[in-house]
């Protein structure tokens, strides 16, 4: 069966960002309330009162407008330089509680803890959208967190023969809260409680890996 042309993506035409913002808010919303199986391009092109043809100007199918979906709920977020070493221990200690502090601040945000709890539910359709996702998130951060420690440990008093399995601990502590949250059993936390939380993970994590 041949594809409708209205579906193609269209090349030539200059974007509006302003209906493409429209489009993202739109499907975002439909996304989390009906899931991604039953949201229709033309679903959202009505809420977003745009053409169909339109999203398809942005967007090739409905797995990029999901990506863009998912890159707009962070799109705020930067880690903390983690890319030098540390000069001190109390620099060492500072840097993690800033990137732990940041990155459980989005985490525990309700809307990227919905959009976990859709992709969870759209795993098996869309896999490769699930890998995306972790290559270029939690992995990453996971990843960037290792380099930091591995370039750091002497300066900070602690030792790592494994910093990727060290890297995973820390941040599944800080995330300890986060599935309570995902279930609704817990409130958002504030920013204060988030650094508590955080530099009482870091205190552990430290005393755990001293040399000394």
């Amino acid at each position: 069966m041949a594809e409708d042309p209205k579906d193609q993506p269209l090349k030539g035409r200059p974007k509006d960002p302003e209906k493409r913002d429209a489009i993202i808010r739109a499907a975002r919303e439909l996304f989390l309330r009906d899931g991604v199986a039953a949201v229709s391009m033309d679903g959202i092109a009505k809420a977003a009162s745009v053409a169909k043809v339109t999203i398809y100007s942005h967007f090739a199918d409905k797995e990029a407008l999901l990506r863009a979906v998912i890159l707009a709920e962070t799109a705020d977020y930067e880690h903390p330089p983690v890319d030098q070493v540390a000069t001190d221990p109390q620099e060492f200690r500072r840097r993690l509680v800033e990137f732990g502090t940041a990155l459980i601040g989005v985490l525990s945000r309700p809307g990227v803890l919905a959009l976990g709890r859709l992709l969870a539910s759209e795993a098996t359709r869309h896999p490769e959208l699930v890998a995306w996702f972790y290559e270029t998130g939690p992995n990453e951060t996971k990843t960037r967190l290792a380099g930091f420690l591995a370039r750091s440990a002497a300066v900070g008093g602690v030792r790592f023969d494994d910093p990727t399995a060290a890297a995973d601990q820390l941040l599944s502590m800080w995330g300890s809260n986060l599935g309570r949250q995902q279930l609704g059993l817990t409130q958002q936390p504030s920013a204060g409680e988030i650094e508590q939380h955080v530099s009482r993970c870091v205190e552990v994590f430290l005393r755990a890996y001293a040399t000394g």
